[in-house]
């Protein structure tokens, strides 16, 4: 570059002060020279990268987004209870017409997007485009693929145990933005386990009650059952029972046994859950034969408390679960835990739903929806 003299610089500032024309003539005598400072353009701005993060589903199969998803599809109930306790019941694109039936009512207080939604049912790839998904979430990855080869998001979040709760729970706190929230819902889960085990520290595994349940869920009769190799033998177990089923050859839950066998277990408490819990509850106490075992003849059969989905599975209400379970077996260990307030603060807390104390009634009672509750009240107060 060539450097214009400080008296060059001078003289030139002279001149144009004396005469404009000369100015100009200086200037075209000078455009040759490039002035000692000028103010360049801004560069062009770097694109910016749009924000994407990882989702890594249970079975180890990873996908990424740019957004939080806002128009998610499931093709099952036991998972979208934990997907709502994110608070996402608007962030669907549809919901299985299961979920708007009565016995979801619990559900649907929660999330009321349930009512308005598009249905979604026999959920397809082709469904799942024409509905906007962003995000499907399966239970499998078998279940996952046809949406894959479609070009969607698919993720497979069955949990089936305590552990993969956990993992299910970390993965959607990470994916919704709320990761504090998840951590308070598995330490909530880890303490509760934790209190219940110290208060049964004292007694022998030995003579842990038997307990039997009922899955008024899988069939209308009391001798339909949960297996040993179920999670609800884990629930006896963390609450101070055995399953009455534990070391038998059944398997799975909805498992049947004979009347004779359920006589010859004779267990000392028996819980009934499910769609049908009500009626098969009333049913065994009628029943000429079964009403004659212990846990009926002591007052010790109970209904389990409904909720958002069922307590006795493997999603957050298991939490519930475990204390209801263990204030059964061992009334005497947990006479300070009052489940009423036990439920409205979970409910509080974990599912952004501040239930009545009326609906907390019905859920402990084991109503699936406040009508059914109040209809059941009315001839008693009749």
């Amino acid at each position: 570059m060539k450097k214009i003299s400080a008296r060059s610089w001078a003289a030139a500032l002279c001149s144009i002060l004396a005469a404009g024309a000369l100015a100009c003539a200086l200037a075209a005598c000078n455009s040759t020279s490039e002035p000692e400072s000028q103010q360049q353009p801004d560069p062009e701005p770097t694109p910016v990268e749009p924000t994407t993060y990882t989702v890594t589903d249970l079975e180890g199969y990873t996908i990424e987004l740019e957004e939080t998803p806002t128009a998610m599809l499931m093709n099952w109930p036991g998972g979208l209870a934990v997907v709502l306790m994110f608070g996402q019941g608007d962030n669907m694109a549809g919901y299985m017409s299961t979920v708007a039936k009565a016995t979801y009512s619990w559900m649907q207080r929660v999330a009321p997007a349930i009512l308005t939604k598009p249905t979604a049912d026999n959920l397809t790839a082709e469904s799942a485009l024409d509905l906007g998904a962003d995000l499907v979430i399966t239970r499998t990855g078998s279940e996952a693929e046809p949406y894959r080869n479609a070009g969607l998001n698919a993720i497979a979040m069955q949990q089936s145990n305590i552990e993969e709760l956990h993992e299910v729970v970390t993965i959607f706190g990470e994916l919704f933005g709320m990761q504090d929230h998840a951590a308070a819902y598995i330490a909530y889960l880890d303490d509760t386990i934790a209190s219940i085990a110290k208060r049964l520290e004292g007694i022998d595994k030995a003579d842990y009650p038997v307990v039997y349940t009922i899955n008024a869920g899988r069939g209308k009769t009391p001798t339909v059952t949960d297996a040993g190799n179920t999670v609800s033998t884990v629930y006896f177990d963390l609450a101070g029972g055995v399953n009455a089923t534990l070391g038998s050859d059944l398997s799975g839950y909805g498992a049947e046994i004979s009347v004779e066998e359920l006589l010859e277990i004779n267990p000392d408490i028996i819980v009934v859950n499910g769609s049908a819990c009500q009626q098969v509850y009333a049913d065994l106490l009628a029943d000429p034969v079964l009403s004659k075992l212990t846990a009926v003849t002591s007052g010790q059969t109970y209904i389990v408390p409904v909720g958002v989905h069922t307590w006795s599975g493997t999603g957050p209400e298991c939490a519930l679960y475990i204390q209801w379970l263990a204030k059964c077996i061992h009334p005497d260990l947990f006479t300070d835990v009052d489940m009423h307030q036990v439920i409205k603060d979970f409910y509080a807390d974990f599912y952004f739903t501040e239930f009545t104390d009326e609906e907390v009634d019905a859920i402990e009672a084991g109503y699936a929806s406040l009508d059914a509750y109040r209809a059941a009240q009315a001839p008693a107060a009749a």
